[in-house]
């Protein structure tokens, strides 16, 4: 009995979400337990229309709720505040990296010149010098 009470307690946007699909579960299922049952194809479309209805809603403020507390500058309830660090900050010790000169290795190799690339069917293309 906990989850009805804190769905009592929930705000609408939550209780519109949790209608709308239970109200879509209803609509495949085709009945609920033994007070529900939707005899006719138009009941079943009409309670699935319902539940999709409430969900899109229910969905919808909880975006516009969270977009106008954005807009605000204000924190949503449910997040938490950042952590702030007492340590003092950490320090490198070591000496400074040093980068050496290096020659490219395309520079001092033999793939320099005229190069053929000629087709050769299924089989693929062909490279030569």
């Amino acid at each position: 009995m906990d989850w009805i009470k804190s769905l009592l307690e929930a705000p609408i946007k939550t209780i519109l979400v949790v209608a709308g699909l239970a109200f879509i579960i209803t609509a495949v299922v085709g009945k609920l337990s033994s007070w529900v049952e939707l005899n006719y194809r138009w009941q079943r479309w009409l309670v699935g229309i319902l539940g999709v209805i409430f969900l899109i809603i229910g969905i919808n403020q909880d975006i516009k709720s969270d977009s106008d507390s954005a807009k605000k500058g204000t924190q949503p309830p449910n997040t938490t505040p950042p952590i702030t660090s007492t340590s003092p900050p950490i320090t490198s010790t070591s000496p400074p990296l040093t980068t050496q000169p290096t020659t490219s290795p395309l520079t001092n190799n033999n793939l320099s010149g005229k190069w053929k690339v000629s087709h050769q069917g299924k089989s693929g293309f062909s490279i030569s010098q």
